[in-house]
């Protein structure tokens, strides 16, 4: 398993039910919630920049709640292809 490629393709509903199981307080869902659910990207191509665009997939990278939401991810995709 390609970690850092996996990293960058987890659909973010999976991340959310991961958490869920987790049973962490509502207000660090809340938390996750606003982290995840609020990301938008522009792309900027030679006809210039585009609209925002949603980002649905991937664990944001350098931020401290990242390994809680990965960790359980791959430890379930692990036992499942196990």
């Amino acid at each position: 398993m390609d970690f850092q490629t996996t990293f960058t393709i987890i659909p973010h509903p999976q991340l959310m039910q991961q958490r869920d199981a987790l049973r962490v307080p509502i207000d660090m869902q809340w938390g996750t919630y606003a982290l995840y659910e609020s990301v938008l990207r522009n792309v900027l191509s030679p006809n210039g920049l585009s609209e925002a665009v949603a980002r649905k997939i991937g664990v944001k990278k350098g931020c401290p709640i990242s390994p809680t939401l990965f960790n359980p991810y791959i430890d379930l995709e692990v036992r499942e292809h196990a």
